[in-house]
This record gives C-alpha cells, sequence and structure tokens, in this order.
C-alpha cells in the first residue's frame, strides 16, 4: 500500500502538465520586473483649506535593476470632493532636473490622470512630479492619489496611495 502510494505521488510530481517546460521558466522570470519603484514622499506646499496657491509634490525613486519607466498614472482615490488640478501647470524633475513630458491625459479625479514622458526614465534615478491645484479642497482631511507606474514592456504596478492632510481654520465667526 505505501509503494502504491509513493509511486502514485511520484508520478503526479513528474507528470509533464504539471512542470512548466525550462525555457518557460525563464522567459518568465527574464521578463519580470527585478525591483519595483518606491514613492517615496507626497506633500503639499500649503495643508490649508480652499488655498489657491499650493503645489503638490510626489516623489518617486527607480532602483538600480528596475525596468524604465514609461508613464506615472495619478488617480484620487479619497477625500471629501474632488480637488481640480491645473493641467497646462504640470511638472516633473528627473535627479533634479527638468524634463519634458511627452502627453498627458486625464483629470485626476474622476479619471487617472496619465503623464507620459518623452524619453523612458532609467534605472537609479528619482523622479519629482509638481501638480497645481486651481484651490485646495473646502473641506479638510485626508486626500489621497493612488499612484501607478508604467514600465518598459507593458507591466504596471500601483506602488500605493500619495496622502496629502489638509487642514480648516477656526470656522467659527465672532460677533463684537
Amino acid at each position: 500500500m505505501r509503494i502504491g502510494a509513493l509511486l502514485l505521488m511520484g508520478a503526479i510530481a513528474l507528470s509533464p502538465t504539471l512542470m512548466l517546460p525550462a525555457p518557460m521558466q525563464a522567459q518568465r522570470e527574464e521578463t519580470r520586473p527585478r525591483r519595483a519603484p518606491q514613492l517615496l514622499e507626497a506633500r503639499t506646499t500649503n495643508n490649508r483649506v480652499r488655498s489657491r496657491f499650493a503645489k503638490y509634490y510626489i516623489t518617486l525613486a527607480t532602483p538600480p535593476n528596475a525596468r524604465p519607466l514609461q508613464a506615472v498614472q495619478l488617480d484620487q482615490r479619497t477625500g471629501g470632493e474632488a480637488i481640480a488640478l491645473r493641467l497646462d501647470d504640470i511638472r516633473v524633475w528627473l535627479n533634479g532636473e527638468a524634463i519634458a513630458l511627452d502627453s498627458h491625459s486625464g483629470n485626476g479625479h474622476n479619471e487617472p490622470l496619465t503623464l507620459t514622458f518623452a524619453d523612458p526614465i532609467p534605472p537609479d534615478s528619482t523622479i519629482t512630479i509638481q501638480l497645481r491645484p486651481r484651490y485646495n479642497p473646502r473641506w479638510g482631511g485626508e486626500y489621497s492619489y493612488g499612484v501607478t507606474v508604467l514600465m518598459e514592456g507593458d507591466f504596471s504596478l500601483y506602488l500605493g496611495p500619495a496622502r496629502l492632510r489638509f487642514y480648516e481654520g477656526d470656522r467659527r465667526i465672532w460677533f463684537p
């Protein structure tokens, strides 16, 4: 009984339908991204509600053995209201130097804002994206943008939320 069970288990383990061919295994390992980019920081220059002079900065880093980045996608996921962005005033820096965008599409709140780079971002780089809202939200709280990177070879990877917090002033009205 034991020998029969061992033979059956050995036959199942060596079954050609359960094993991947060696070339297919190598291809999967070769095309898979080796290390993922990281979302380093999200910050605003002015965290007061209704401010018209704020700028939002989202910083990403690519490790030395990562695939080149072709685009970044930002999608507002949380918050009390949709933040309207000035799409004509988007800036991007690569390792501290301004770079050009090839294109952008979407608006960031009811459709994802996709920023496509003119040249792919090489590994071992730091990318900073500057967004300008028309004005900060009217209500305080935490607002977040989901950050997804699109890499060479049709890979996309969700990095996580870029969180911004806005604070309300004292809303009480004082009468003399």
